[in-house]
């Protein structure tokens, strides 16, 4: 009989990574072919505007999203069905306030710090912000990729193509890309909304008093989202400031890192419904082994991106971006840290009820990062920023794993788990 839970649970577990797997398909071949037709139509430097407009909004998106990307789908694995659409509905009330609230200052930074097309880089910015109001951590929590990929992931990818055929077969400007992008981001999140409420029905209201004060509760959630969206994307904006002639060439490798994440989108999806969809009394367990594969997965991760991505960043430039191999084994080493603690943290010690923990490492990561981005790059240009840029990050999962071992150490005893660095509040 366990036996044969055991292999039923091992084939849902396939399933389901080979589910969130096709959006990760779309999403990598999408990019794939689009980022050389641009470079290919309107030259690296414009792009790199795009790309940085990207990060822009990449970081406006995670304060918009106000922490629910990060414990959603925890919360929602462990919610009841029948208080799941509650939980969504109050959500989008008060990221609908964020988002009004966010977006004259997405337009002034990107004016301010994107080099390119200005029109065309805060179409860029404005595309990768709207999939805040959608649904995509909450099809994670229910461990539903079908609705995942025909949602979010088809919508975008269309907009994003057909963006990307025009521009390279009409020679329209920039922004017809950019504009593809937002129509695709627009759909997506009209159509994630749509089917949670559809199966979830109940009444939707805007009241700011109440939308606000919620956010209250999604503190430690936002706290961990923003300062690691802070300094993740913070390098490839510095780059295009402090070393302008490189911004391209670490852009390009800086993409090639977010696709590897992406491509690894499936585990963390179905890591975060593996703990905190479980029994109480199995997630200490869950966790522990969870954890120790995070390791195995984020030192795979680390190696293959340091012998990939020259050949890599040759195809997805059309051979006109060679990165420093330096700079290439630098990310490497920040892409395997961010799996680990994307395992860790937002699946294991979320579940496990350290969320503010997981918070404070953030935090420690960007104390640490933020400066030493700047002065590194002031002085070594991008290869400079890459390395700080690895050591926010292992900053990050180090004090995450240690948190891990203390949490579980202190469950097997039955005792309570004292705090690490004293009890900061956010």
């Amino acid at each position: 009989m366990n036996e044969m839970m055991h292999s039923g649970r091992a084939r849902r577990l396939v399933g389901k990574l080979g589910g969130f797997g096709g959006s990760v398909l779309v999403n990598g071949l999408i990019s794939i072919a689009v980022v050389p037709i641009v470079i290919a139509a309107v030259g690296a430097g414009m792009w790199a505007g795009v790309a940085i407009a990207q990060a822009i909004g990449s970081f406006v998106c995670v304060v918009v999203t106000f922490g629910w990307a990060v414990t959603g789908p925890a919360t929602v694995a462990g919610l009841p069905v029948t208080s799941r659409g509650s939980y969504f509905r109050d959500s989008l009330a008060s990221r609908i306030w964020l988002a009004l609230g966010t977006a004259p200052f997405l337009v002034a930074l990107v004016l301010l710090f994107a080099p390119g097309d200005h029109a065309a880089d805060v179409l860029a910015a404005i595309a990768l912000v709207i999939p805040a109001l959608g649904a995509s951590w909450f099809f994670v929590g229910e461990g539903d990729p079908r609705r995942l990929l025909l949602c979010d992931t088809l919508p975008r990818a269309i907009g994003t193509v057909s963006g990307a055929v025009l521009l390279l077969t009409t020679h329209s400007p920039l922004e017809v890309f950019s504009a593809g992008q937002v129509l695709g981001a627009g759909v997506s999140a009209v159509l994630g909304a749509r089917s949670v409420v559809r199966r979830h029905p109940g009444a939707f209201r805007l009241s700011l008093g109440p939308d606000l004060r919620r956010l209250r509760s999604q503190s430690h959630g936002m706290v961990t989202a923003v300062t690691a969206a802070l300094y993740v994307n913070l390098p490839v904006i510095l780059a295009g400031i402090i070393v302008p002639q490189q911004a391209a060439v670490y852009a390009l490798v800086d993409k090639l890192q977010k696709l590897a994440l992406t491509a690894l989108g499936p585990v963390f999806q179905v890591s975060q419904g593996m703990v905190g969809g479980a029994p109480e009394a199995e997630r200490v367990g869950r966790a522990r082994l969870v954890g120790r594969t995070a390791i195995g997965v984020g030192t795979a991760v680390a190696v293959l991106f340091a012998a990939l991505g020259p050949a890599g960043a040759h195809v997805l430039s059309g051979g006109v971006v060679s990165p420093p191999f330096a700079l290439v084994v630098a990310l490497g080493i920040a892409l395997g840290s961010i799996s680990v603690s994307a395992i860790v943290g937002l699946s294991c010690l979320t579940a496990l009820g350290a969320v503010r923990e997981v918070a404070v490492s953030t935090v420690l990561g960007a104390i640490i990062g933020i400066p030493a981005i700047i002065a590194a790059g002031l002085a070594f240009g991008i290869v400079g920023i890459g390395i700080a840029a690895a050591l926010s990050e292992v900053v990050v999962t180090g004090f995450q794993l240690i948190v891990l071992r203390r949490r579980i150490a202190a469950s097997l005893r039955r005792e309570p788990v004292p705090p690490l660095l004293g009890s900061p509040t956010f």
